[in-house]
């Protein structure tokens, strides 16, 4: 830690993690800007007397959507300095109670299933009947779609084709089944041979941004053993924050770790968000029926700032013929949501803040359909939007893929 304690001492001053820092562009308030939290981080290291519960909610109040590393001339490591913190504190004061249910849940694949069903069961056939508003972070209840029935397991075919092991994550695998079934259906027609395991984990990353280091441990080591009991091509996901856990969170999990870390390593060449994999199917075009649709894309934050992936989900878009696109983000730069894990619970009104910034851009396209890549963006603009009143549909790329496919 005493190597991250010294970046406040490297910080240049300049502001361009201010002008990146969606928290700070929202609230205008230093102390929580990124180079905020490095004094912050500072003062603590210097034992100057600050309070624990200003720290706590300090270093809680961040997306950790890696804006402020992606835009930093001098290349600090801010949210690896915020992660620490995260841990110590984490190590005194532990969860609060809906974090420890979430960590069961999240660790305990049968525990997952039931939730998902009866949160399923229980949604879908009462929430038009509710009389109020039930507050759900930035959102309300009846601002969430339905949810959809999961994704179950699919066995290869061993049919010669290039294996893949898809690798759905809690979201798209438990709520947005629609999302899983499409990714598995536009690999088969590409040729591909899919897999998708009963056993996989959850991939940890909300335990781990809020400081639970120790808890995912067990599931990472369970992931990777999983995906090295047969060959396979490519690793694919369409959550691009479980992209993100195994391309670069699991070898600070497995920094002691030898022989994880060397198994971790042989199969980084394999993991692919998978617009970056669709993004080299020449064929895909010829697969695809045409579809008069104004369409726009939003860029979701791990997408830009952790696997630099601005030009394959836009080279896949312009593979569907027929489809108008207008450009939201010339800058291509991440514009977050405000979703952020559980940041948009804790956070509900800065969450909206910054999800309204949004809703305005899109508003200006004029699309009638916006596209994105990631499960958990997903959810928030399309709340986001029915709570404007918007009709504009919110859709993964892979199931308007999909939905084209002859």
């Amino acid at each position: 830690m005493n190597g991250l304690f010294d970046l406040p001492d490297r910080c240049l001053r300049c502001g361009f993690c201010l002008n990146s820092c969606p928290v700070y562009k929202d609230l205008r308030e230093e102390i929580i800007s990124p180079r905020g939290k490095l004094r912050q981080i500072k003062a603590l290291s210097n034992n100057e007397v600050v309070s624990d519960k200003l720290i706590l909610k300090v270093m809680n109040n961040c997306l950790m959507c890696g804006a402020c590393l992606k835009n930093c001339p001098s290349s600090l490591e801010t949210p690896a300095a915020i992660q620490k913190l995260r841990e110590q504190l984490f190590e005194k004061y532990g969860h609060d109670l809906l974090k420890r249910g979430m960590k069961f849940i999240m660790n305990n694949n049968r525990a997952r299933k039931l939730s998902a069903f009866w949160a399923r069961v229980v949604y879908n056939n009462f929430i038009d009947s509710l009389p109020f508003s039930v507050p759900a972070g930035a959102l309300s209840l009846k601002d969430i779609p339905k949810l959809a029935r999961p994704l179950y397991p699919v066995k290869l075919k061993n049919n010669g084709s290039k294996k893949v092991f898809y690798f759905a994550g809690c979201v798209d695998k438990y709520i947005y089944g629609d999302t899983a079934r499409s990714a598995v259906r536009v690999l088969n027609k590409l040729g591909y041979d899919v897999m998708v395991s009963k056993d996989e984990r959850c991939c940890g990353i909300p335990m781990l941004i809020s400081g639970d280091t120790k808890a995912i441990i067990k599931n990472a080591k369970h992931n990777v053993d999983l995906m090295r009991r047969q060959y396979f091509d490519y690793i694919v996901f369409t959550c691009p924050t479980c992209a993100v856990a195994f391309k670069e969170k699991y070898y600070g999990i497995f920094s002691e770790d030898e022989v994880y870390t060397k198994k971790l390593e042989a199969l980084e060449s394999k993991f692919i968000e998978i617009t970056q994999l669709l993004a080299k199917e020449k064929g895909l075009r010829s697969l695809l029926n045409e579809l008069p649709l104004k369409v726009t894309y939003h860029d979701p934050c791990h997408m830009v700032n952790s696997l630099n992936a601005v030009k394959e989900p836009r080279i896949v878009i312009s593979m569907i013929p027929g489809l108008q696109y207008i450009e939201m983000n010339p800058e291509k730069t991440a514009n977050c949501c405000g979703s952020g894990g559980f940041y948009h619970i804790y956070f509900p009104d800065i969450s909206s803040g910054i999800g309204k910034g949004k809703i305005e851009m899109i508003r200006e396209t004029r699309a009638e359909t916006v596209l994105t890549s990631c499960p958990a963006c997903k959810m928030q603009i399309n709340g986001l939007l029915r709570k404007a009143g918007s009709s504009v549909r919110v859709m993964h790329i892979v199931e308007l893929l999909n939905q084209r496919m002859k």
